[in-house]
């Protein structure tokens, strides 16, 4: 229900009162509640669950399977028309919890578009809304793909010079994006566009593998 609750799709209501309680019941109950990370176990620790009923076991990525690409290397660039370009690549669920609407924004601030290109990878439920901003704000370098196939993460994930994980404002310690993982794993930096506590920008300070921005500061996002 935090989920709902932080993204707007439910307001605070009796109805959410009931989730809330129902969900700190269970957690209550749990000899061990297994948190994905250090944001997730603090929202956990609010809601009144004992640190020592609380294990922290991170996502993690198979880097026998996902490994680092050289873009001269790489097939696909020819492939979807990207060769010599710089590109800035979202890859995953287009779903409610990312913030798209700052991104697109951030990019219609920019004047010389033709040095790179916006490439979404991926379905969800605000994939329509997004291509609808992006015929709104008359981006012509932005490039919708559908999921590739595992066997080619590598590759798909490779193609970028820039990744993007843009999480809504309050989804700190809700969403804990595993893509940042496989984004490591094939050596490519990532813009963090979340709350400063959540763990894709703790990961940012912690190891230096990318850029951290603010939700909807268009500014910095543009800066970065």
């Amino acid at each position: 229900p935090d989920c709902a609750l932080e993204i707007g799709t439910l307001k605070q209501s009796f109805i959410s009162y009931i989730f809330d309680y129902c969900n700190r019941k269970a957690l209550h109950r749990a000899r061990l509640v297994v948190s994905l990370s250090l944001d997730m176990e603090d929202r956990l620790k609010v809601k009144g669950v004992a640190k020592q009923h609380i294990k922290t076991i991170p996502n993690w990525v198979d880097t026998a399977i996902i490994k680092p690409v050289a873009k001269i290397d790489n097939p696909l660039l020819e492939t979807f028309g990207l060769k010599n370009k710089f590109i800035i690549m979202y890859s995953g669920n287009i779903g409610l919890s990312q913030d798209f609407t700052c991104v697109l924004q951030s990019i219609a601030m920019i004047k010389d578009i033709s040095s790179f290109y916006l490439v979404f990878i991926g379905e969800g439920a605000a994939k329509k809304e997004l291509k609808d901003q992006v015929k709104l704000l008359r981006l012509n370098n932005v490039l919708f793909l559908p999921y590739q196939p595992n066997d080619t993460l590598s590759l798909s994930l490779g193609m970028a010079d820039l990744h993007l994980v843009p999480l809504k404002k309050g989804m700190a310690g809700v969403s804990t994006p595993g893509k940042v993982y496989t984004i490591m794993a094939v050596g490519r930096p990532y813009l963090a566009i979340s709350d400063k506590e959540s763990e894709s920008a703790r990961l940012v300070e912690e190891y230096g593998c990318g850029l951290w921005a603010s939700p909807a500061d268009t500014r910095a996002i543009t800066e970065n």
